[in-house]
């Protein structure tokens, strides 16, 4: 089976993923800007992905274009037995579908960044309005052409539809966690805590991305609530554009709260399981498009979740389905500091929400889990090719 897979940005385990989902034996042609490897797989390099800013973000993903299209073109004669690709960039829908055409074989897409519709909730001007309206309008033109569309949470999916004239079929896969790696580890032999001094610190953890789609100042205001709890300690792990506002925090004396840049792959377990409790943050106007990964990964450590996020979204049905936390739907810094203290007193209520959390990934998002999930998607698609 010959696979043709195409995203600019992915990391090492998404890979790893996707790849054990692919028909047996399959030998997958991946067209990418990251640094991975797979023994079944051709890595082709192309243009890197580059999020320093808009201008960045766009001419990167035209040169990744760019590159697939060269590539394509020097390999015509090439079969290819089904097509994968993922929404980074977003280019990729219309970039898969030329594909299709050019190599004659059936289009899947992960649908995870959905625009136009981020970029309308992000800016607001007469230009952006316009060339938004554009997009939508050619994604109601290419969308059903595609074999088959997926996204990670069913809020997204309605999201998807939403601006189209005529409603697709759109499966839910979602993002896979690694429940051996992210797992609850002990403090005492924590080695993340060991070296940075966090003994004895009730660990309110933010981790990702600080981007404009997140709104971090509702937390620092919670952590500036409780800075008379001396134990209580806001560790935001990441970068962004509002890390400034962490930064700042910091120098107007919020004794609470510290900030560190990503942490190296080896370190990831224990920093990540060294959080007692995980926020999640989502600007209102945009929540019902896209869910953090890392809520996953804290709930895998046995993070309970304070996740600020609208009325309907995925972030919302999740602590909802999974009992895992709370989810509060106005930005009210206050509601953030009352849940999180209950966390931090109430030893019996901690206990619950963090074993559900862990359970429910475990359950619903552990790897095999999902793998199984892509496998029968991927299946279906070449079932239904091979009866035409």
């Amino acid at each position: 089976m010959q696979i043709l897979f195409i995203s600019q940005a992915i990391a090492q385990n998404e890979l790893n993923q996707i790849a054990a989902a692919f028909p047996s034996n399959s030998q997958i042609t991946f067209l990418t800007g990251s640094q991975v490897q797979h023994p079944s797989a051709e890595i082709i390099q192309t243009t890197r992905h580059n999020t320093a800013s808009l201008k960045g973000r766009l001419m990167c993903w035209i040169g990744y274009e760019s590159d697939v299209r060269k590539w394509a073109r020097a390999n015509k004669g090439r079969k290819f037995d089904l097509i994968y690709g993922i929404s980074n960039p977003p280019l990729n829908a219309h970039l898969g579908l030329w594909l299709k055409k050019y190599f004659s074989a059936p289009f899947v897409y992960m649908n995870w960044d959905l625009y136009p519709q981020i970029i309308e909730g992000t800016y607001d001007n007469i230009l952006i309005r316009l060339i938004c309206k554009c997009w939508h309008l050619y994604n109601i033109t290419c969308y059903p052409k595609i074999d088959q569309m997926l996204t990670i949470g069913s809020v997204m999916a309605d999201s998807i539809n939403a601006p189209l004239k005529k409603k697709i079929n759109i499966k839910i896969v979602p993002i896979a966690c690694n429940t051996d790696v992210m797992r609850p580890r002990s403090k005492a032999g924590n080695i993340f805590i060991q070296r940075n001094a966090l003994q004895g610190k009730f660990i309110v953890m933010y981790s990702g991305k600080l981007g404009y789609g997140h709104n971090i100042q509702c937390f620092l205001n919670a952590a500036r609530l409780l800075e008379n709890c001396e134990d209580i300690l806001f560790l935001f792990i990441g970068k962004g554009s509002r890390c400034a506002e962490v930064e700042q925090a910091i120098v107007n004396g919020a004794k609470n709260v510290r900030l560190m840049p990503y942490q190296p792959e080896e370190i990831v377990p224990y920093s990540m399981a060294s959080g007692d409790v995980g926020i999640v943050s989502q600007e209102k106007k945009i929540a019902h498009l896209f869910l953090p990964s890392k809520t996953y990964t804290m709930m895998a450590c046995g993070m309970p979740i304070v996740g600020l996020c609208s009325s309907m979204d995925d972030l919302k049905l999740l602590l909802d389905d999974s009992n895992a936390g709370f989810a509060i739907t106005e930005n009210d810094s206050y509601q953030v500091a009352d849940n999180i203290r209950r966390l931090y007193n109430d030893c019996k209520l901690y206990s619950e929400m963090s074993q559900n959390a862990r359970a429910f990934v475990v359950d619903h998002f552990s790897e095999s889990a999902v793998v199984a999930q892509y496998r029968e998607v991927f299946q279906s698609v070449l079932t239904e090719e091979k009866k035409k």
